[in-house]
């Protein structure tokens, strides 16, 4: 995955959203308002559009974290919620052993 510059993370995110924008537009042209199975068809299309939704934040999320990752920014750069996030392995070896060379 190539996503060195802003212009790289905008057009996954960009492709990231279309796709599921194409998705979600053939099943609402799909639904028959006078169809026997209206309600289920549109019930269906919620939790579709919920699934989309969900997909979408996680993939832009790692999308952001991996453009962030190639920025090779120190951590005097990075925002104290990142930090956080960048530490959060070592965090959970030190919590998960008794061994002392880790703490």
């Amino acid at each position: 995955m190539r996503l060195r510059t802003k212009e790289d993370f905008v057009d996954l995110i960009d492709s990231e959203i279309v796709w599921r924008k194409k998705e979600l537009s053939y099943l609402k042209g799909n639904i028959k308002a006078n169809s026997p199975y209206f309600k289920t068809h549109l019930r269906s299309g919620v939790v579709l559009l919920y699934a989309h939704w969900e997909g979408f934040v996680k993939n832009a999320c790692e999308l952001y974290l991996t453009y962030i990752k190639f920025q090779r920014l120190t951590y005097n750069e990075l925002s104290e919620n990142l930090i956080a996030l960048s530490l959060k392995q070592n965090i959970s070896a030190f919590e998960q052993t008794n061994k002392s060379t880790i703490h």
